[in-house]
């Protein structure tokens, strides 16, 4: 999927600021979604990949669906989506040089690992992310 990072992070924002989801805390303080606030977060995107062709809001709704981390949403390959599974192996993260010794980040990249090594995984792919992903 070809977004990245910063696209991820504006657009959540936007999301959120938007109130298109609106999340509720529960007496055991997790917070849940309302009944319909999957399918309107969704239908959300759908709509926003539609006016604009920015496939970061492809990946917004699958991800409502896979719970991946951000940086292994953003790299994720077609590729990765196979046997009703979406294998994460990499991850995005700052691209860190050091420049006259201070720490300076000069974009992203992506690596090929993940957080940790319990990362590397295979993650079901429930129908709804199945079709959202073939719609796009």
């Amino acid at each position: 999927l070809p977004f990245s990072l910063i696209s991820f992070y504006h657009i959540c924002a936007g999301f959120c600021n938007a109130s298109i989801l609106k999340l509720t805390v529960a007496e055991n303080y997790f917070k849940s979604y309302l009944d319909d606030e999957p399918e309107r977060y969704a239908e959300a995107c759908r709509e926003m990949y539609e006016k604009t062709g920015n496939t970061t809001y492809v990946g917004l709704g699958i991800n409502m669906y896979l719970g991946l981390r951000q940086g292994e949403l953003v790299a994720l390959k077609v590729s990765d989506f196979r046997n009703g599974t979406v294998r994460v192996e990499r991850m995005e993260i700052a691209n860190n040089i050091m420049e006259n010794g201070k720490l300076k980040q000069r974009g992203y990249k992506i690596v090929p690992f993940t957080k940790t090594k319990d990362s590397v995984r295979n993650v079901p792919v429930i129908s709804i992310a199945k079709g959202f992903y073939e719609e796009m």
